[in-house]
């Protein structure tokens, strides 16, 4: 299944008072200029003033909470409960990033 959003993972950066929700850093090339690169992250969202940081994190953990999912569907279907350590661990880290406790 190939994601037709802005690939994760995603960031939180704050500017003039906005949480700002970007994409993975890339390096693209400068149009004309051979060999010129800069650094760019797709914009997916933002969220404005300091009550909607929780909303932003929660946004930003998206990519990472799809993937967890899609490995603990797979985990699941293919070996049952007994191996679902490593789909909770992948779940566990997305939880974090939604609640803050891990940047």
């Amino acid at each position: 299944m190939s994601p037709a959003h802005t690939p994760g993972p995603w960031v939180v950066t704050e500017d003039m008072g906005s949480n700002i929700i970007r994409g993975t850093e890339e390096e693209r090339a400068v149009e004309g200029l051979a060999g010129m690169t800069y650094k760019w992250r797709d914009y997916v969202a933002s969220t404005w003033g300091g009550p909607h940081e929780a909303n932003a994190r929660l946004i930003a953990a998206a990519p990472e909470m799809l993937q967890a999912l899609l490995v603990a569907d797979r985990t699941f279907a293919e070996n049952g409960l007994l191996a679902c350590h490593a789909a909770r661990q992948e779940i566990r880290a997305a939880i974090a990033k939604a609640t803050g406790e891990q940047q």
